[in-house]
């Protein structure tokens, strides 16, 4: 059999049908308008309220000003008409370390506790011998330093005059006489002490004038200074060297003829020529440089 017809919609099928979804719209747009009423409502009421004296906020009357006056504004802001209320800081409150309870019992005594012991040193405190000698070390290593600088600042003139020292002061102390049956004499006994004070002028001289750059007034010297200063230094090794040379052979002459006239064993030593043999160096030193000056 075939299937029974459908039954037509009438025209206002179309019409019930949309009907249907529009009902929940409808009713939820009714409860939103309700709701803001009653928020709108409970809005005016929290205005109307009265502040906490029992009356309502007023606000303050302006001034009477005449027009076209120029009015001062406040510099601080009206007054809010809503009440202010203070926040709950006891539920925000942090705890700080300096607020809790402290402890009222003592702290426990510290009881004295003995430092250990120094282990004794295994070495040697140093002697006041060895002290010296480093020092004595030092000393002579400076001085060898210094002496090595002044050395190549040095003329040949200036180095003869420095041998021709040394080799003074090393006669002087050899013998000079002696006799074969008789103790022997040193020249330092015997008239060697001149020849050893010219010695050490002559390098006092020499070193004072390479280290001394500046006069007693602390001016560093200018160079016409210098060489009037080095003039000075060579007129005084000659005058020097010509003192050690005149006594010299004066000295050899008189021994010379006290041994040919009166005492026949008496023997000249090499520390006598030795000496004469410098002193004629220094002369030669200092009439150089007094001359190259």
């Amino acid at each position: 059999m075939p299937p029974p017809p459908r039954p037509q919609a009438g025209p206002g099928a179309a019409d019930r049908g949309d009907e249907r979804p529009r009902a929940p719209v409808a009713e939820a747009e009714r409860l939103a308008r309700e709701h803001s009423n009653k928020r709108e409502q409970k809005a005016r009421q929290e205005r109307a309220q009265p502040d906490s004296r029992g009356s309502p906020p007023t606000r303050p009357e302006r001034p009477s000003v005449a027009p076209g006056t120029p009015v001062a504004r406040p510099l601080t802001p009206a007054p809010s008409s809503r009440p202010r209320v203070a926040p709950d800081r006891s539920a925000t409150a942090v705890e700080r370390p300096d607020d809790r309870p402290r402890p009222t019992t003592s702290p426990p005594a510290v009881r004295d506790v003995p430092l250990p012991r120094a282990q004794p040193s295994f070495e040697p405190p140093p002697s006041a011998g060895a002290a010296l000698i480093d020092d004595v070390a030092v000393e002579a290593e400076e001085l060898l330093r210094e002496g090595a600088g002044v050395w190549g600042r040095f003329t040949v003139a200036d180095r003869i005059t420095v041998v021709a020292a040394l080799l003074t002061l090393f006669g002087t102390l050899l013998p000079w006489l002696w006799r074969k049956n008789a103790d022997v004499v040193l020249g330092i006994g015997s008239g060697g002490i001149v020849h050893a004070f010219v010695a050490g002028a002559a390098l006092t001289l020499l070193v004072r004038r390479e280290s001394v750059t500046v006069d007693d007034r602390g001016v560093r010297l200018t160079r016409d200074r210098q060489r009037q200063r080095q003039r000075r230094t060579a007129l005084w090794l000659l005058l020097l060297s010509l003192v050690s040379t005149v006594s010299g052979t004066w000295l050899l002459l008189v021994w010379g003829a006290v041994r040919r006239f009166e005492v026949p064993d008496l023997e000249i030593g090499a520390g006598l020529y030795l000496t004469l043999a410098a002193g004629l160096g220094l002369s030669y030193s200092g009439f150089a440089t007094f001359w190259r000056r």
